[in-house]
């Protein structure tokens, strides 16, 4: 059976905040189109996984895939992270992990973290810490796929795979 995606339509509980987008406003700009939905963490399985969805844009597209990731990571570190790795989609900062309980997806605390981006030394402040889930949510703002056993480096091939030719 398929479940209702959080607030009804998946991704439009997004506002944009500088090309990071926060909980709250709607944002209609994904309507009528198919997002994959991940849970983003900034570790080094969340680099291989960002960066394959990153590369793999141009074939998700052809799919009317919509990728945003999401993570309990403020949204200053986010946007940091989105630079670094010039990731082409949208991500959704749920630090108090909103998204997450909505969906299902375990979490436990945050706190801070050291990252090196671009040679310069950054402190990420994550609100909570979600386990690494992916959803595929259809047109109709319904999960079709729910994969809770995410392997990072494959996970865009996996999403295309659902997705099919």
């Amino acid at each position: 059976s398929k479940e209702s995606a959080a607030g009804g339509g998946g991704c439009q509980q997004c506002r944009p905040v500088g090309g990071i987008k926060g909980a709250g406003a709607k944002d209609r700009q994904h309507a009528g189109r198919s997002p994959t939905t991940r849970m983003l963490r900034c570790t080094g399985g969340c680099t291989k996984q960002a960066c394959a969805f990153r590369d793999d844009a141009a074939k998700l597209k052809s799919k009317d895939a919509v990728v945003v990731g999401i993570s309990g990571d403020a949204p200053a570190g986010l946007k940091v992270f989105q630079q670094t790795h010039q990731l082409n989609f949208d991500l959704l900062a749920d630090y108090n992990g909103m998204i997450a309980k909505a969906f299902g997806v375990p979490m436990r605390d945050g706190g801070v973290i050291e990252r090196t981006f671009l040679g310069k030394p950054v402190s990420l402040e994550r609100g909570v810490t979600a386990s690494r889930w992916t959803f595929i949510i259809g047109k109709d703002g319904k999960v079709t796929h729910k994969n809770t056993q995410v392997n990072a480096a494959q996970d865009s091939a996996h999403v295309m795979n659902l997705l099919g030719s």
